[in-house]
């Protein structure tokens, strides 16, 4: 569900290129071009991040989850409780919060599935609702 903004990243990048990277003219266009193709790249792999995260598989297990206090109603969303997320080697507490209802969804929460020794999370996600009719 995370997203990566990199829409500021173009003035803030060109501002931090070095100068060995410009070119011998010193051109404003070819500077600009450097910076856009690095916040280019840079985007990118962030971009891949997620999909990396979705894949994580340990060995170990996750606690049992944590009680929380679920907040009161709010209209047009829905509470998504915490999950244990793995980070630096260990399980760690993510509290739950508030998702903006999808019309035609639902939500499936965070999980860990184990499958024989080890544990696969499976983040949480939007499925279209095949118990709505019509859809």
């Amino acid at each position: 569900m995370k997203t990566t903004t990199v829409g500021h990243c173009e003035a803030s990048a060109i501002a931090r290129t070095p100068s060995a990277l410009q070119s011998p003219h010193g051109s404003k266009l070819n500077l600009a071009l450097r910076g856009a193709v690095l916040c280019l790249a840079l985007g990118l792999g962030a971009a891949s991040l997620p999909a990396f995260a979705d894949r994580v598989i340990v060995r170990v297990a996750p606690p049992a989850l944590q009680i929380e206090e679920v907040p009161a109603a709010r209209a047009g969303y829905l509470w998504a409780p915490g999950y244990w997320r793995w980070q630096n080697r260990q399980h760690v507490w993510a509290k739950g919060h508030w998702e903006r209802e999808r019309r035609g969804q639902r939500y499936e929460s965070p999980r860990w599935v184990q499958r024989g020794d080890r544990y696969q999370f499976a983040p949480g996600r939007w499925q279209r609702d095949s118990n709505r009719k019509g859809g």
